[in-house]
């Protein structure tokens, strides 16, 4: 099994039923049908985002517990995701574009101040959940992306 880059966790190419299929080094979700590679180098959260938009992909959004648990599950303590809201503290976004309708905070997390604009998740007991964080941290970081039709 290969890697597209340096740094991702080898896993081989999926398919869904529908026809779609991932990349080598890529992982399908069986949840969402997306595509996931979560990659070991430690990057700041805009060199992650800007090291999966290279790939054609974003730092992965949440949309569910399961879609968290599948991505948490991938091997790292934590991970940066696409979730910010350096535009305007407290209203958070996901970095693909797509609705912040799901979020399961680590308790405490989600407001810990303007610093914190960027979102990486933890693993605390096998349920995925999220820390607000300062973006400069160096952290692994996961992409997600859709399938190839």
């Amino acid at each position: 099994m290969v890697t597209s880059s340096p740094g991702g966790t080898p896993m081989a190419a999926t398919t869904p039923s529908s026809g779609g299929s991932c990349l080598s080094g890529w992982q399908m979700s069986p949840d969402t049908g997306k595509c996931y590679q979560s990659f070991t180098t430690t990057l700041t959260w805009q060199g992650a985002q800007d090291h999966c938009v290279s790939l054609g992909a974003n730092l992965a959004s949440f949309h569910s517990q399961p879609e968290a648990n599948f991505v948490g599950a991938t091997g790292a303590s934590e991970y940066w995701i696409g979730a910010t809201d350096a535009a305007m503290e407290g209203t958070w976004v996901w970095s693909d574009g797509t609705p912040f309708d799901f979020y399961n905070w680590f308790p405490g997390a989600g407001s810990y101040g303007s610093a914190h604009n960027c979102v990486y998740i933890v693993v605390p007991g096998g349920t995925t959940s999220m820390v607000d964080a300062q973006c400069v941290g160096g952290r692994p970081f996961v992409c997600k992306k859709d399938p190839i039709v």
